[in-house]
């Protein structure tokens, strides 16, 4: 089965990602408790995104990425994380996502 993974390229303000990196590892508590497989965060060192973070989400198949999708809609813990996030000052914002499958070679 082809992995998926989804990818989201977020923008830091100065001096908040200690905040955001504390944020994303709540984040991967609960998206592994949801079914993802792993979770990465990246940050962009070379090239035209330079500085930007980028949050990786793993998945087995296209169905545990479904599967995930709708229990985190559901989910009291992941929504009431996000709305927090939300509410708090914008100390970063998305830049673009993507979702990719895997095609073994």
């Amino acid at each position: 089965m082809a992995k998926v993974s989804t990818a989201t390229w977020w923008t830091v303000q100065p001096g908040k990602e200690l905040e955001f990196i504390e944020a994303n590892v709540r984040a991967k508590k609960i998206h592994m408790r949801l079914g993802a497989e792993n979770a990465f965060l990246n940050r962009v060192q070379i090239g035209e995104n330079t500085g930007q973070f980028i949050y990786q989400l793993t998945f087995a198949s296209a169905e545990v990425y479904g599967k995930f999708l709708d229990a985190a809609g559901k989910d009291s813990e992941w929504m009431a994380f996000w709305a927090e996030q939300l509410a708090k000052s914008k100390y970063a914002t998305i830049g673009s996502s993507r979702m990719v499958i895997g095609i073994e070679i």
